[in-house]
């Protein structure tokens, strides 16, 4: 203040604006005047001033370039770049900085850019861009095989579609894109955060509430909060989709190296090879054939390791459980580890041990992929018949559960397809009772493992069986052995196989009631049961005779 003269110097509010809890690290700017402010939150902001309002704002210049490219490329393909350089699945010479890939990680999950969920025609979820990008980056990284055979033939010998250094960076893009989403849901960003405390990560709805009829709530409209959960839920659909890819593909790895697909294919019957070679990357990740081909060349994966010396069971197990867990069920990996130590108890010849283990490698389950007649012909090298005889009709149970072998109001082929099914199954243990016929071992011990087969058949409930063993025994010269050890239900049986109804109980001649003659095969079983009512009349004579 000079005299009478005075200046008001006021607030500059017009000259000012709100950080919005962003730290400026840096102001700079261009030769024509504008003012450029870095952000630590990755972004730049331009500060504007309007003469004729007299105030300033601050603009962020990324998001301005951000909107213009997703509008440019489109929602879905733009959050499809994005997402790649968040993941890290760009060519290995490509170098991201952790900046970039964090920026490209906030784009691909802004919602301003992707837009949220919403209902369209008939009720009908449309999810986002992001979920959009997800798709469009899977389906790229999959599409030089996801629907051609994973292995072609050539010359004889079998090999993978892509070479081995393809599908390492395969498998590694593959791993990087699942890993991104993993760390969002540990990290609970994005879409997971949103969800994060609503109960919604593991479902979307209160199944009480609902049918599960689409039809029924077509008209019902869904809270922003159940539409976030619905696209969390598709895109972990996604992730666990992608697990399972990685997986295939380490398992790809190992047997591709070497040839070793070459030396497991020969081990496969004609059927699975024909499989081996049809089946596409797609169906050997998603479908029940896949994966029962997988177990299988697993299996042989296992055993080529053990027999060749290149390491024991518990080395390739720890490698199939870390790369391929899905794929290596742990019941199987204590199946193999116990087959394994049976294998060095048989090179050691120790009987005790070899007891041991083959009642414990028996208790494991054994695997639907290992080869029943190679197991089978183990334990019937130790005299473990208990295996021997439980295992195939195990099987066969497992492969006729509504005993349709039994059904006579069925197609008549799908029945005789069954039965054959059953069949092969009891051919492994008429097999091991065909070669205790041909050994030579003591009579005493042979007549106790055949009591042991003979008991053990009988006593499990498979009538087909129990025909199947009558006939095979009766083949084999072995009635004596079948009239000892039948058990109470003998006559029935013969009765059976003789095609003679059950009620009849009067020694049968080998001339039938209208004087022809019967097929060998049936005169012969009619003979034996002749012999047994023989035997049983001599056996009852003789107790009178020691009763009086």
């Amino acid at each position: 203040m000079y005299g009478n003269f005075a200046t008001h110097i006021g607030t500059l509010s017009g000259y000012t604006v709100s950080s919005d809890g962003v730290s400026m690290t840096c102001v700079t700017c261009s030769d024509n005047g504008r003012i450029f402010m870095a952000g630590r939150d990755g972004h730049i902001y331009e500060l504007k001033y309007t003469k004729w309002q007299r105030r300033c704002w601050k603009v962020c210049v990324s998001n301005a370039v951000l909107q213009d490219f997703f509008n440019h490329y489109g929602a879905g393909e733009a959050a499809a770049m994005c997402l790649m350089p968040a993941a890290g699945i760009v060519h290995p010479e490509v170098h991201i900085s952790k900046v970039v890939a964090q920026n490209a990680a906030e784009a691909f999950e802004d919602q301003r850019l992707v837009q949220k969920a919403e209902i369209v025609e008939e009720a009908e979820p449309d999810f986002s861009a992001a979920h959009e990008g997800l798709c469009l980056c899977s389906a790229r990284l999959l599409l030089p095989l996801w629907e051609l055979p994973f292995v072609v033939e050539e010359g004889g010998s079998v090999m993978c579609i892509l070479s081995l250094e393809a599908m390492q960076v395969l498998q590694k893009k593959i791993s990087s894109l699942e890993n991104f989403l993993w760390l969002r849901r540990k990290q609970r960003r994005g879409l997971y955060g949103r969800v994060s405390g609503l109960g919604y990560l593991t479902g979307y709805r209160d199944e009480s509430k609902y049918d599960g009829s689409w039809s029924n709530n077509r008209k019902r409209l869904f809270s922003d909060a159940e539409l976030t959960a619905m696209e969390v839920r598709a895109m972990e659909c996604m992730r666990q989709l992608l697990i399972r890819l990685s997986e295939a593909q380490v398992l790809l790895q190992l047997l591709s190296q070497q040839g070793l697909i070459t030396c497991l294919a020969k081990d496969l019957d004609a059927n699975l090879q024909q499989v081996l070679v049809q089946l596409t990357f797609h169906q050997l990740v998603c479908s029940k054939e896949g994966n029962h081909l997988a177990t299988r060349l697993i299996s042989g994966l296992t055993k080529y390791y053990t027999d060749q010396g290149k390491g024991t069971v518990h080395k390739i197990s720890a490698v199939l459980q870390e790369g391929c867990p899905s794929y290596y069920k742990e019941s199987g990996g204590k199946y193999y580890l116990a087959m394994d130590c049976l294998q060095r108890a048989v090179l050691n010849k120790d009987a005790e041990e070899m007891e041991k283990l083959a009642r414990e490698t028996y208790s494991c389950k054994v695997p639907k992929s290992a080869n029943l007649q190679v197991v089978c012909k183990w334990f019937e090298g130790l005299r473990f018949y208990e295996a021997v005889v439980h295992l195939p009709l195990q099987k066969a149970q497992a492969l006729d559960p509504k005993g349709d072998a039994f059904n006579n109001q069925i197609d008549a082929a799908v029945r005789e397809d069954t039965v054959a099914k059953r069949v092969q199954c009891h051919d492994i243990i008429i097999s091991a009772l065909r070669s205790l016929k041909g050994v030579h071992i003591g009579s005493s011990s042979r007549n106790r493992h055949v009591c042991q087969i003979v008991q053990l058949g009988i006593r499990f409930p498979d009538r087909l069986f129990h025909e199947y063993l009558c006939r095979a025994m009766i083949d084999f010269g072995l009635e004596n052995e079948l009239f000892e050890f039948g058990g109470p239900n003998l006559v029935p049986l013969l009765q059976s196989v003789a095609g003679e109804p059950i009620q009849e109980v009067q020694a049968i001649s080998p001339i039938g009631h209208s004087g022809t003659l019967f097929p060998t095969k049936k005169a012969k079983y009619c003979d034996v049961l002749a012999s047994y009512y023989a035997l049983k009349d001599r056996l009852a004579a003789h107790a009178l005779q020691r009763l009086a």
